[in-house]
């Protein structure tokens, strides 16, 4: 299979596993009922993650069910001084006539989860954060709740407007052109559905977090698969070196934003079989020392370097060497289907997923 063939057989796939437009306005409804209940006077409600990001993927399921997972903030906007456990009272859904309007909804350690008709909601308390040390994306900084045990609550940290932001500034370039496109072949302005646009690093990232799902279902290490936001961050840092100083009149391709993925996580200790120019690896290695600096994974959050994405990949959190381990598993999987054409064929479909069932290290 030529890189040529690899990139269509991948576009093709980011084409079924985006949501479609169908899908979209489903979320929107959904979304217009929710603000519907919490007082515009005293919330702001707005998608967070995927969805804004435009990285939303069809759930990986056994069967052909379309299903997707949506996160939104519902950020309160009064002075008025909330502790977390009162915060996340206040937005209890059931306590805001939104029984009725969806199938189920229960609490999370971070959301309200509310499902219906296929569509599982994060809902994300939120406050506007005092903490004045990230000066980048300060206006945006929230603090959103937090418990592990439903008794105990605290605040934790975020900026998904500011990720978004950042996300936005690399992906920009190509997101013009592909609007540009689409109004030359006759498409008027106010009928493209901008969310549903997306460039070859949207369908990157998308592509990385089906095969993820893939290989993790029904997986020994499925409680420990990579967050997408290390996934979206990592793919996405890595496409803006290239952005900045190589592909000035041009665009990676999903295949070439893959390998430079897989090139980046290989066991951080040899390219094995990927094949790269000084060029590409004077982009690449920085980042790649970057991610295992002093023997400890390091991925920053672009909006506030104090965060570590990997974190939980590190002592003493529980369960460290397990995220590790199925992590480095996953990269393992990508590095061989991605070397034979068949098997990067047979990725996509449910009978590859049970020949990654496989039992961690040591065990």
């Amino acid at each position: 299979m030529t890189n040529n063939n690899i990139e269509q057989l991948l576009q093709d796939i980011s084409r079924k596993i985006n949501i479609s437009e169908t899908a979209y306005s489903k979320y929107l409804e959904f979304s217009n009922i929710i603000k519907k209940e919490y007082t515009e006077s005293e919330f702001s409600i707005y998608p967070q993650g995927s969805v804004r990001l435009g990285t939303v993927i069809k759930n990986y399921t056994d069967d052909e069910t379309e299903a997707y997972d949506i996160d939104i903030i519902l950020k309160y906007k009064s002075n008025e001084y909330l502790n977390p456990q009162q915060l996340k009272k206040i937005t209890n859904p059931s306590e805001n006539n939104l029984d009725d309007k969806f199938e189920d909804i229960k609490e999370k350690k971070p959301c309200w989860f509310l499902i219906n008709n296929g569509f599982s909601i994060d809902l994300t308390p939120a406050i506007k954060s005092d903490d004045d040390t990230n000066l980048a994306y300060e206006e945006y900084d929230l603090y959103i709740t937090r418990t592990e045990d439903y008794k105990n609550y605290h605040f934790k940290n975020s900026n998904p407007i500011g990720y978004y932001r950042w996300f936005k500034k690399i992906n920009q370039r190509q997101y013009d052109k592909e609007f540009k496109a689409l109004i030359s072949i006759g498409i008027e302005k106010d009928k493209i559905i901008k969310q549903l646009i997306r460039t070859n690093l949207q369908k990157s990232i998308q592509v990385l977090k089906y095969l993820r799902d893939i290989y993790f279902h029904n997986h020994y290490y499925k409680d420990y698969k990579p967050a997408s936001i290390v996934i979206t961050t990592l793919v996405t840092s890595i496409y803006e070196q290239f952005e900045k100083n190589y592909y000035k009149d041009e665009f990676l391709t999903i295949y070439e934003i893959i390998i430079y993925f897989i090139y980046v996580c290989n066991n951080l200790e040899n390219n094995k079989s990927i094949n790269l120019s000084e060029e590409e690896l004077g982009v690449l290695n920085p980042i790649r020392e970057l991610l295992k600096e002093d023997n400890k994974w390091y991925l920053p959050n672009p909006t506030d370097k104090k965060e570590n994405f990997m974190d939980r990949w590190n002592p003493p959190h529980d369960n460290y060497q397990l995220r590790e381990e199925a992590f480095l598993k996953w990269i393992e999987y990508l590095n061989n289907i991605f070397k034979v054409e068949e098997k990067l064929k047979n990725a996509f479909f449910p009978e590859d997923a049970k020949v990654v069932n496989i039992k961690p290290y040591g065990y």
